[in-house]
């Protein structure tokens, strides 16, 4: 084992015995795959926006903080549509 390399097990994501990490990277040497059917995990992501600390869905994908749409828009003054035809969401500035 290499110089501050610990060892453990885990399981279904969970530490289940060893040092317990504080952080994770992925190794860009190392090509990993999705399991068939498995969704990311959606949870709750506090952000701050005009001094006002909120929280909105959202999950961490690929390194990339993905939020809803439909909830991030109005706090930054935005209405949301949509283009059934072309398949794009639609913004427009200020109130409803």
């Amino acid at each position: 084992m290499g110089v501050g390399a610990r060892q453990g097990a885990i399981a279904k994501g969970k530490i289940i015995s060893g040092s317990k990490f504080t952080h994770w990277f992925k190794d860009n040497n190392i090509t990993y795959l999705k399991a068939e059917g498995a969704k990311p995990k959606v949870e709750k992501i506090k952000m701050k926006i005009d001094g006002k600390i909120v929280e909105v869905t959202g999950k961490l994908e690929e390194g990339y903080n993905i939020v809803n749409l439909r909830e991030i828009a109005p706090l930054l003054g935005y209405n949301v549509g949509y283009d059934a035809g072309t398949k794009i969401p639609i913004l427009t500035k200020g109130a409803k």
